[in-house]
């Protein structure tokens, strides 16, 4: 099963002037992208994510603010990453359960491996623990 992990994007500038950070050198991306959305003015109090792809990849990039990502899988193991950086980004494969901590003024860039569909969601834990994925 593959495992979620930190990605690192080229960051080009320099402090004088400000940075840009691409996704030009695809090779590095471990899927197509076909769709793009980002979350922004989640309230401290809400827990984003709590669900998991069927076949849907992402990558999380938090432009803004921190991001802590919970991430287990269908084996119960289970991880922590905290995005910080805007140059950072969590490869998120599928049939991984995620809960998506925010500040308030964090803004959470994802990029899917797919569009959307709601039968790939898998929006109930106790179904994703048992493992009965359709």
């Amino acid at each position: 099963m593959t495992k979620p992990y930190l990605l690192a994007f080229d960051t080009l500038g320099e402090a004088a002037e400000g940075f840009l950070v691409t996704t030009q050198h695809s090779h590095k991306l471990p899927f197509a992208i076909k769709r793009v959305f980002w979350v922004y003015d989640t309230p401290a109090s809400v827990v984003r994510g709590q669900h998991a792809h069927v076949h849907t990849e992402m990558v999380l990039l938090c432009l803004q603010g921190t991001a802590t990502i919970e991430v287990e899988d269908v084996e119960g193991n289970k991880e922590t990453f905290t995005l910080a950086q805007p140059n950072a980004g969590l490869f998120l494969p599928t049939l991984h359960w995620s809960k998506i901590y925010l500040q308030p003024t964090s803004v959470l860039l994802c990029l899917a491996s797919t569009d959307f569909a709601e039968e790939d969601y898998i929006r109930d834990y106790q179904v994703f623990k048992q493992g009965k994925i359709r």
